[in-house]
């Protein structure tokens, strides 16, 4: 496997977590969790990081998305658009959660502060079709992650180049949005965009960075 494309190796290693091999779970949220990190930390604003932990968050993600796994269908024999897409999307949609809970309209509370049962009841209900052992791999491996490589070089870029990397690489938004978004030309983002992905690659080939779209 280690000489399959990185398209190849997702598609693959999707599949056989669909049918519940642990070994493939580690695979999968050991090599998509920097992405996940940076875009949780993006995304959340410091405001929102003042409350909730971006890796809690990229936790609650794995714990969402591993049990719909089974009703991911694959796109021309591939799983692996399709699983970051969903990945992405459940990102956000847990962000927007987090922030009509702690912001919007709502008074302000410390990160470790308690909740109410109820409210713990309800986020625990996304994740009760996980197994003891499939939590504890999430768990173990967003939290080893956060020193790894990737993060570091994620972090490392310029806030534009990061910015391309998550909402272009990760989130697949057309450069045509993008240039909205960014007031910026929208061929010359690609190109921001595509000597990005390359120096990310160059520093670590092998990793996440190639499962990302080319242009």
């Amino acid at each position: 496997m280690e000489n399959q494309s990185p398209d190849l190796q997702t598609t693959l290693h999707v599949g056989r977590a669909r049918a519940g091999e642990m070994a493939s779970v580690e695979w999968l949220v050991g090599r998509f969790s920097p992405l996940l990190l940076a875009n949780a930390t993006y995304r959340m604003g410091k405001i929102l990081r003042e409350v909730q932990d971006p890796e809690d968050v990229v936790n609650d993600v794995w714990l969402r998305v591993l049990p719909k796994l089974p009703e991911l269908s694959p796109r021309d024999g591939r799983f692996t658009p399709v699983f970051a897409k969903y990945l992405s999307r459940t990102l956000v949609n847990r962000i927007n959660e987090l922030l009509e809970k702690h912001i919007k309209g709502k008074p302000r509370t410390l990160r470790g502060a308690s909740s109410s049962p109820g409210a713990q009841n309800e986020e625990a209900d996304p994740v009760a079709a996980l197994p003891a052992e499939t939590r504890g791999v999430v768990t173990r491996l967003v939290e080893r992650e956060k020193h790894e490589a990737c993060v570091v070089a994620l972090r490392a870029l310029g806030k534009e180049d990061r910015e391309l990397v998550i909402l272009r690489g990760v989130e697949s938004r057309p450069y045509k949005e993008l240039a909205v978004l960014l007031q910026k030309d929208a061929k010359v983002l690609a190109v921001c965009y595509q000597r990005a992905l390359e120096k990310l690659r160059r520093q670590l080939p092998g990793t996440v960075f190639d499962d990302l779209q080319e242009a």
